[in-house]
């Protein structure tokens, strides 16, 4: 396999931030490109994500890119996180609900 394209970095930062990411800071991450040229990439990743119906999409907010699920995906994200939560319980906080 060759070497990843602007596109798949950008994916792959976007991915592994739990925050959003500015312009600048993509920029900085992969300085050997232009803003200009990381923008587009942005932009095509999130068309690409639209077209293929993935369950996530890049959105712009902050004033930067986050990758996050969409709303449609709502009911199981949230089935997660009270699974996780209700794990994090201790034996004697189970037997009081």
């Amino acid at each position: 396999m060759g070497e990843p394209g602007l596109q798949q970095i950008v994916e792959a930062l976007l991915f592994s931030s739990d925050e959003p990411l500015t312009l600048s800071k993509l920029h900085a991450l992969v300085p050997e490109h232009k803003p200009s040229e990381i923008r587009a990439a942005v932009e095509s990743l999130r068309e690409e994500l639209g077209r293929s119906g993935r369950c996530f999409a890049v959105e712009e907010i902050a004033e930067g890119y986050q990758l996050l699920t969409r709303p449609e995906y709502g009911t199981w994200i949230v089935r997660l996180k009270r699974a996780k939560a209700e794990g994090k319980l201790s034996a004697a906080a189970l037997e009081t609900r």
